[in-house]
Formats: C-alpha cells, structure tokens, sequence
C-alpha cells in the first residue's frame, strides 16, 4: 500500500483539477483540502486491477498529511449527487454531494492496476 500524491493544475478561472495517477494494489490518494471548493466532481479512469475505488471524506483535524498522527484519522464514504456512496470498479464519473475538510481516494482489491482518479473543483 503506498499512498499517492496529486498533481494541482489551473484549469480555469475558479477551477483545479486534483489528479491521483498510477494508482494500484491498495493505494490510498494523498487527503486534498476542498473546503473552497463548493462544486466537485470525481472521474475514475485506468485500469482497475480488479480493484474497487472509494471517495472518502474526513473532518478530522489528525486528516491533514502534516499531522503527527494522520493515520489514524477517521474517514467517512461520501455520496454521489443520489445519495449513493461513490465506490466503483469501472471507469465514470460523479458530482460529489457532500463537502468534507479533507477528501481521498482508496483503491481496495487490486491486483496491480494503473488508475487515475481526477477530481475537477470548482470555486465559487
């Protein structure tokens, strides 16, 4: 289980993308702060490696990656714009539905693999 780190890029003005490359195994993404962003919308594409990814949401202080204790933080599922939880293994997209300090993927299930997890925020 390694834990993957993001690329930030400007897309537009008030709009990042937030993008978790090459995930496989049991990766989890690098929590990313998304307070600011009120719009978010998540899309899963790669290869899976047999694996299920979920999008989880913290509001737990020990979240933040500089926190002395971050691992063991708690962490919730977060729901699509249908009250579903986000947890797939096929390629897609969602609007999220709820706003959390902090938000990550978590790659379970796989067996190698080579997925991408794009989150676009917008700002308000």
């Amino acid at each position: 289980m390694a834990i993957i780190n993001y690329v930030l890029t400007d897309v537009a003005a008030g709009a990042d993308l937030i993008v978790w490359s090459s995930m496989s195994g049991d990766d989890t993404g690098l929590p990313f702060s998304t307070p600011k962003y009120p719009e978010k919308t998540i899309h899963f594409y790669g290869d899976f490696g047999g694996g299920t990814v979920t999008i989880e949401g913290s509001n737990d202080p020990r979240a933040n990656p500089q926190h002395e204790d971050h691992l063991s933080a708690s962490w919730f599922e977060i729901e699509d714009l249908n009250g579903i939880l986000i947890s797939t293994s096929t390629e897609g997209g969602e609007g999220l539905a709820q706003s959390s300090l902090w938000i990550r993927p978590v790659l379970t299930g796989a067996s190698g693999g080579n997925l991408f997890v794009s989150l676009l925020a917008r700002k308000n």
